[in-house]
């Protein structure tokens, strides 16, 4: 009777983890920065202080995919 018990909560708890599984989530990539009015030359215009201070320590490039949203976007 224990048994079927523990097995009645488990799946009761391990359905309702299932259900909480945000279906309406979508991935979107830009991939045309031509027009973008940022430059890898000054990283300082878009990316913060402490990410430029990261990005040197550890030897990071900064290319363009670190650009933000193109404002045409916008």
């Amino acid at each position: 009777m224990s048994l079927l018990f523990f097995l009645f909560l488990f799946l009761l708890i391990s359905g309702g983890s299932f259900s909480q599984i945000a279906r309406d989530h979508y991935l979107i990539e830009f991939t045309d920065k031509n027009r973008s009015p940022y430059s890898i030359d000054h990283p300082e215009l878009y990316l913060s202080p402490k990410a430029v201070s990261r990005r040197e320590k550890y030897n990071l490039p900064v290319t363009q995919q670190d650009f933000p949203v193109n404002p045409w976007y916008r």
